[in-house]
């Protein structure tokens, strides 16, 4: 069970972006991100309480690449940093839940919202929580020269286009960029089919599943096609250029709904 701790309230303000599944600048979209504040439409304005759900995200270590009737299971090339949720390592690992240790995974799930899943593990993370079991802002693990490979810890910033408006079973294949901000690497990935070479990456829902009395949403989110981003440079207007260079990153995400009310870390 993914859901232990549901955490309880949420930033005063979350990044936004335009396009169509644009994780920080999408296919089409080259304005640069900037934060907004949750307005009075996306919180219950007689409390005063912000009631999105937070999500759960876990980070598979190896992916299926191959098909139906032959398997082919590799090491996967976004990985998490090993640790759960509160910044132990121990089981479940390369977990990361919205409101723990400065990870943001925000859905706006409310009446007129677009349904999108912005997560960012370290978009949070103050110096106060190394005084927890948090020791450092939460990273993503990028492989980008092969399993092997040393990898880049990073903290990229994407969005999940339209989660909460998947129906139950559905599926939808759709570009999702990854963007790098802290000077780790000199691409945005985009994990997006309109680039030659890259493909876009499948979101899929899930059975919902049960915690206590509380029905929660499931979906999973996974490369598939090439399994490549291409690799686009920022210019100095603020645009975004293709390199030409492909990196093959395989990954694998379970995500799980944490609905409100819920609980933070540290508290």
């Amino acid at each position: 069970m993914l859901l232990q701790e549901w955490p309880r309230v949420g930033p005063a303000a979350v990044p936004r972006v335009c396009g169509v599944l644009a994780a920080l600048v999408a296919l089409g979209c080259h304005e640069s991100v900037t934060a907004v504040p949750v307005t009075h439409a996306t919180v219950n304005a007689a409390r005063g309480v912000d009631t999105h759900s937070r999500a759960n995200l876990v980070w598979q270590d190896a992916v299926d690449v191959g098909t139906a009737n032959a398997p082919n299971i590799v090491p996967a090339g976004i990985r998490g940093d090993g640790r759960n949720k509160k910044g132990e390592v121990a089981v479940p690992a390369n977990e990361y839940q919205g409101d723990y240790c400065g990870v943001r995974a925000f859905i706006y799930d409310q009446r007129g919202e677009d349904g999108n899943l912005n997560p960012d593990p370290d978009t949070y993370y103050t110096s106060a929580m190394d005084t927890t079991t948090c020791r450092g802002g939460r990273k993503l693990a990028l492989y980008l020269a092969g399993a092997d490979s040393t990898p880049v810890m990073t903290g990229p910033m994407f969005l999940i286009d339209a989660i909460w408006k998947l129906g139950l079973g559905a599926v939808v294949v759709q570009p999702m960029d990854f963007g790098v901000q802290d000077n780790t690497s000199s691409c945005r990935f985009s994990f997006n089919a309109a680039y030659t070479g890259a493909s876009n990456v499948r979101l899929s829902r899930l059975a919902d599943v049960q915690v206590g009395t509380v029905t929660a949403r499931q979906w999973r989110l996974e490369t598939q096609g090439t399994h490549k981003a291409a690799c686009l440079a920022t210019q100095p207007n603020g645009r975004y250029v293709d390199t030409g260079t492909r990196y093959y990153l395989p990954f694998a995400v379970t995500i799980t709904q944490v609905p409100y009310p819920y609980t933070t870390y540290p508290p």
